[in-house]
């Protein structure tokens, strides 16, 4: 009988795969149907999850990516510390009722720290998301897979720097609508996206969504030749 080699399938998702039920079902089945399958997502103390590997028992193997701020120890520490104080504060006020009348309004001091902590916030989300690209893509690249799956449109610029440097396939799994998504972004960030998928769209090698409509839509919008394939949302079928 001849040894035929196991095809080497990675899938790519910007989370923890904490309950992520989806991809983690895609990566069990193909791992179950014979294929080398490995999970890139992240890990750390801002997730439920150390960086680091695990595996399913289905045999897929997850690999957790430490990502800024958790890989510098000094901002991590800070983070930590950070942590415990607001932890803290909140006990205190839960413990401690407030003064009838008292001041609601904050100060100067207290808004201009707000308005620092929300600009640190985005800092870190876009320097994190920048981090996870490129360990990702490296991780994929010393790897080399047959085909790579991108879950959501958020993991697409690592499939299409892994697809430019090595030749390496990749399909897009949309989770939803990524242009359509509930979320507050300035016309920026929108139009960054729309440049973004119109470029790697053209690249991949086929798609997967959720629902008859996302198909469709998708099809229009990225005169795509094949209607994507139909993978529904739906819980483990029952022994």
């Amino acid at each position: 009988m001849t040894n035929m080699k196991k095809p080497k399938v990675a899938y790519i998702v910007y989370n923890d795969v904490y309950r992520d039920s989806r991809v983690l079902k895609t990566a069990d089945s193909a791992a179950r149907a014979g294929a080398d399958v490995r999970l890139i997502a992240f890990g750390g103390p801002l997730s439920h999850y150390p960086a680091g590997t695990s595996y399913r028992a289905s045999g897929a193997e997850i690999v957790r990516l430490s990502l800024f701020p958790d890989n510098v120890p000094v901002l991590s520490g800070v983070i930590a510390w950070r942590r415990r104080r607001l932890s803290e504060a909140a006990a205190r006020r839960q413990s401690v009722p407030a003064a009838p009348g008292g001041a609601r309004k904050s100060s100067w001091l207290k808004r201009l720290r707000r308005r620092i902590e929300q600009g640190l916030g985005r800092f870190v989300i876009r320097v994190r998301a920048v981090d996870f690209r490129r360990r990702a893509a490296r991780a994929l690249l010393d790897w080399k897979p047959d085909i790579v799956h991108a879950h959501d449109a958020n993991t697409l610029e690592v499939a299409e720097t892994v697809h430019d440097r090595a030749g390496i396939p990749f399909v897009y799994d949309a989770h939803e609508l990524w242009e359509m998504r509930n979320a507050t972004r300035s016309e920026r960030d929108r139009a960054r996206d729309r440049r973004m998928l119109d470029r790697v769209t053209s690249k991949m090698a086929g798609s997967v969504t959720v629902s008859p409509g996302i198909q469709r839509w998708m099809q229009e919008r990225y005169a795509l030749a094949e209607m994507p394939t139909l993978v529904r949302n739906v819980p483990p079928r029952a022994e």
